[in-house]
């Protein structure tokens, strides 16, 4: 597993087994976590040139998967006490080069779609209102392109 510039944001690269009969790769593991169990999944189809985000949980932790397509993810964190305070990171994300993504509460993130995408995430808590917590995308704290 690897690491982004973002403390505590997880980073692990997929291997795909590829046969005569298309494709298969391993995203989740319970040996490979490091954080509260996940208890809902999601998966979202987004079109060409879609941006989703940015938001913030105070509570829930995400994990995330583009199974078709790419996904440009924004970082950005927000936690006082992290080495990486107020620091802001860019990953890419491609269904033909496999990663997921452990992002923890109070990093704020966004995805852009450049191709259509379907990605699939899951969170450490069930959905609440409460915890959706929206910035502007362009929003020069991000630092993001």
């Amino acid at each position: 597993m690897r690491s982004t510039f973002i403390a505590d944001v997880a980073v692990r690269e997929l291997t795909s087994h590829v046969d005569g009969r298309g494709c298969f790769t391993e995203i989740y593991r319970e040996s490979w976590k490091s954080h509260p169990p996940y208890v809902q999944w999601n998966c979202v189809q987004s079109d060409a040139c879609v941006l989703r985000g940015v938001h913030v949980h105070a509570v829930h932790h995400d994990y995330l998967f583009a199974a078709s397509g790419t996904l440009v993810l924004g970082l950005h964190d927000i936690r006082p006490e992290s080495a990486t305070y107020a620091g802001s990171d860019m990953i890419v994300i491609e269904a033909g080069q496999p990663l997921v993504i452990a992002i923890p509460p109070s990093v704020r993130h966004g995805f852009y779609f450049p191709v259509p995408t379907i990605h699939v995430y899951a969170v450490s808590s069930y959905w609440n209102t409460d915890d959706e917590l929206g910035c502007r995308f362009d929003c020069q704290e991000l630092a993001l392109d």
